[in-house]
């Protein structure tokens, strides 16, 4: 059986960022919530808030608890596109055609300018 004390100080430590430092000392200098934890504090008030969507935000929470920041970010992108039922992908601008002409012209410029030849060697 699960330790639900233990479960729940490691919900606030590390899910929602809470420092239990501060408890014991207030002065102590406050550490930011990284991105994540910022996520799941956003998720905390939605579950006060209506108590209802407590169990699919903690398994949503549970799902992204493996995942890197920008990852866990691009999968909340994601979600929200797909409730706005806008597509995702035509979110993401391509590059531009002109690109890779750019690309080609400052390599060009470039070798000029730090003594390599331009034209073909013969």
């Amino acid at each position: 059986m699960p330790n639900l004390g233990t479960d729940i100080a490691d919900y606030l430590t590390d899910e929602l960022g809470f420092d239990p430092e501060m408890a014991v000392d207030p002065n102590a200098p406050i550490k930011e919530p990284d991105t994540r934890q910022n996520l799941n504090i956003a998720n905390a008030q939605l579950m006060i808030d209506d108590p209802s969507q407590a169990e699919q935000v903690l398994a949503a929470q549970k799902i992204l608890s493996g995942q890197t920041d920008a990852d866990a970010i691009d999968i909340y992108k994601q979600a929200l596109a797909n409730y706005a039922g806008i597509d995702y992908k035509n979110l993401i601008p391509l590059p531009d055609k002109d690109f890779a002409i750019m690309m080609a012209g400052l390599k060009l410029a470039e070798a000029g300018t730090k003594g390599g030849k331009i034209g073909a060697q013969r």
